[in-house]
């Protein structure tokens, strides 16, 4: 994510760091990183990150730095990483590209968080309404 160009003081608006989207919605277009992508992961295989540490035999701040795109495993741990998520390698290296109802969900959301920072309301206020 990236900063908002509002002061969280500014009366109204909200930053765009703080905005709630629908799950798997980010507020800038492109794919995951790997951190999101191994959190993901991690998630869907019911592994705390302790569990992952554990299993992986390294240390749960390890494990926090690569969600949080601090650091990557090295690649020989790849494989490993992979298995103990019940993955591919491909899966935790290449993005994956988020599906076209994500697309338009995220240029609604989009949509109205940049109306209500220009309006100076509150995001949640802002009804949009499409015909097609």
């Amino acid at each position: 994510m990236h900063n908002s160009p509002l002061s969280p003081t500014t009366p109204g608006a909200t930053p765009l760091d703080t905005i709630i989207l629908p799950e798997g919605i980010a507020l800038e277009p492109g794919d995951e990183t790997f951190g999101e992508r191994l959190t993901r992961l991690r998630k869907a295989a019911g592994m705390t990150q302790a569990g992952l540490a554990d299993r992986l035999g390294v240390s749960m701040t390890a494990i926090c730095y690569w969600e949080q795109d601090r650091s990557r495993p090295k690649h020989e741990r790849i494989e490993a990483l992979a298995a103990a998520l019940d993955a591919t390698p491909g899966a935790l290296l290449e993005p994956a590209r988020a599906p076209a109802s994500q697309n338009f969900q995220h240029l609604v959301a989009r949509a109205r968080i940049e109306i209500a920072n220009a309006a100076g309301i509150a995001p949640a206020k802002v009804k949009i309404v499409i015909e097609i």
